[in-house]
């Protein structure tokens, strides 16, 4: 005898097919972000993302902070998990760890303010179409606030960069930058390289 299978589609509501909802999770690394952290959690436009079938979950990695980063991004409505050793790529590596096995795609952008989450729909449109498999935010390649990167950083940047875009052929913009999106199986691909 022969059992039937489930498809991704749900029954029909009302003659509508219901989608199953797709998970995007979104990482935020922080020292020391009490001030930013609730400006950076409000920007993500939650409703719209849930409105078009997204489940979304907002990880905080806590990152050795001495200030109210934690309990202010818990009272934000963000899930908050501790790195206690010090430095960005640790609390990276524990958030990615944090990601849950059924994601579909992963965001992440720092807690300072420094991008607008409003831009997740536009970081994950690429990767939902199947253009790309992850999307690098560039500060340099649109409009940026004035006194927002001071000259020395902007110079240090392109210096860093065009290493990147000679040494690996690839036509990237911005290598600094805090603002990625992932799909999730390359996530995995890329978490066991990461060491520094």
């Amino acid at each position: 005898m022969k059992t039937a299978t489930t498809t991704a589609r749900q029954p029909a509501r009302n003659g509508k097919v219901v989608m199953p909802k797709r998970k995007l999770v979104v990482l935020i690394p922080c020292h020391n972000e009490a001030d930013g952290i609730t400006n950076v959690i409000n920007k993500l436009p939650l409703p719209m993302l849930q409105h078009n079938n997204f489940k979304v979950k907002v990880i905080v990695i806590d990152n050795c902070s001495t200030d109210d980063t934690a309990k202010v991004a818990r009272a934000a409505g963000a899930t908050v998990i501790k790195e206690n050793k010090k430095g960005k790529g640790n609390a990276i590596r524990t958030g990615f760890r944090a990601v849950p096995k059924d994601t579909d795609f992963v965001v992440m952008l720092d807690g300072d303010d420094t991008y607008d989450g409003g831009e997740i729909t536009r970081m994950i449109e690429p990767l939902m179409n199947d253009f790309c498999s992850v999307v690098i935010g560039s500060r340099l390649g649109g409009k940026m606030h004035a006194g927002a990167m001071r000259t020395f950083n902007r110079a240090g940047n392109w210096f860093f960069t065009h290493i990147v875009r000679v040494y690996y052929r690839v036509n990237v913009t911005d290598v600094l930058t805090g603002y990625f999106a992932w799909k999730k199986e390359k996530l995995d691909e890329l978490v066991p390289h990461l060491v520094s």
